[in-house]
């Protein structure tokens, strides 16, 4: 089974958490002893004075709990509850799933993306949810009702906040390639890319979740990074890149920057459909089930990030080609045709490797690296292979 972490990582961030809520702790009783001081203080001057201290004190202290409790609320609207499969949960856990439902519907009717009428309709739609659970409904009804929304309501809502973000993704595609050859500013590649991808997964949460909180972003954003550290997105980015090298045609630096610019974009496009994945899913988010829905976007998401350097980057990219290998190459005939053919014989080059596998390999490849490492075959036993001999 694939390790998400390192064990020498999870000691660390456990050491790191034991320190953090000791300082805490320590803080806490500080605050506590300087609380109670100038209460005292207060009294000396005037007995009821510090009787007001101390309730002004528990009134900020309970509207800090109820803040709390209600960031802690919407927070949760991304982790819908765990439910069984709809055929074998309990009439509780149904009830449940169906109240998120209902509560996730409110706060998305107040998107910015929607009209009057949108947000009316689906508040409307909430309010049927309701009223069904108000009328005692039966097992029945309830999985009728989760197996309805999903293909009625959820749906035609993510494909309509789903625009946005695609033609957002669209861009930043571009834009990390326009930067990551022309960075604005002497700063190294990987930052550019990290920023942009970190302000594009923003960006897609703005699209889908309604006034998201922090919290909501930074759990987008920890999601994401934990689906692409567990597929094997980054190692295709790397054959895009030596497949440029192999198939297009002397170039000389230029071949560098296409085929950095193909790995940026197929990394940007891969990140885009994880962030779109956790926020609009329909029951809980699992990294496995994150996991195997990129696996299953991965031949639609190469031949986007083909179309999408053919059309949209290379453009941008001509006149420093022509500058590498200078104007008679360049203004030859065929060298573009020949530069468009070695980028679509990289992509479809890992394309028919993919295809050429099986359905379990290819899921077993997608997972065979713990951090970029290879990890090895299970080792049989001496007894399992005496026995698959017999």
């Amino acid at each position: 089974m694939k390790q998400d972490s390192y064990p020498v990582t999870r000691r660390l961030w456990r050491a790191l958490r034991r320190v953090a809520l000791s300082a805490s702790a320590l803080a806490l009783l500080i605050v506590a002893v300087e609380i109670f001081r100038i209460a005292f203080m207060l009294r000396r001057i005037h007995p009821w004075m510090g009787y007001a201290f101390f309730a002004l004190f528990a009134l900020a202290a309970l509207f800090a709990i109820l803040r709390a409790l209600s960031w802690r609320a919407g927070g949760k609207l991304l982790c819908p509850p765990v439910v069984p499969p709809v055929n074998q949960a309990r009439f509780q856990d149904l009830k449940l799933f169906v109240q998120h439902f209902i509560a996730r519907l409110k706060r998305v009717a107040g998107h910015p993306s929607f009209s009057s009428e949108d947000a009316r309709s689906i508040r409307q739609k909430a309010y049927d949810l309701e009223s069904m659970l108000g009328a005692h409904p039966l097992l029945d009804d309830l999985r009728r009702a989760i197996n309805n929304s999903e293909a009625e309501i959820w749906q035609p809502i993510t494909e309509r906040l789903g625009k946005e973000a695609q033609t957002f993704a669209q861009y930043k595609m571009q834009a990390v390639v326009r930067d990551t050859i022309e960075p604005p500013f002497p700063v190294t590649h990987p930052l550019l890319t990290l920023y942009h991808q970190l302000t594009m997964i923003c960006c897609i949460v703005d699209c889908y979740v309604t006034r998201p909180s922090l919290a909501e972003y930074a759990m987008v954003i920890r999601d994401v990074w934990r689906v692409m550290v567990r597929g094997d997105y980054f190692r295709i980015g790397q054959r895009l890149f030596e497949g440029i090298y192999r198939n297009s045609p002397p170039a000389g630096p230029a071949a560098q920057e296409l085929g950095q610019a193909l790995s940026v974009i197929w990394i940007t496009w891969t990140t885009a459909q994880a962030a779109i994945h956790r926020c609009t899913t329909y029951q809980r988010w699992t990294l496995a089930q994150a996991t195997a829905h990129l696996d299953h976007l991965t031949t639609d998401s190469l031949i986007v990030t083909r179309d999408t350097l053919i059309r949209d980057v290379l453009p941008m990219l001509k006149l420093r080609l022509r500058h590498h290998v200078g104007p008679a190459v360049a203004d030859a005939a065929g060298f573009s045709e020949q530069v468009i053919e070695g980028i679509a014989k990289s992509v479809d080059g890992v394309i028919q490797s993919l295809r050429a596998q099986a359905p379990e390999e290819t899921a077993e490849q997608s997972r065979r690296t713990v951090h970029g490492l290879y990890r090895a075959p299970a080792v049989r036993s001496r007894r399992d292979e005496e026995r698959n001999h017999s």
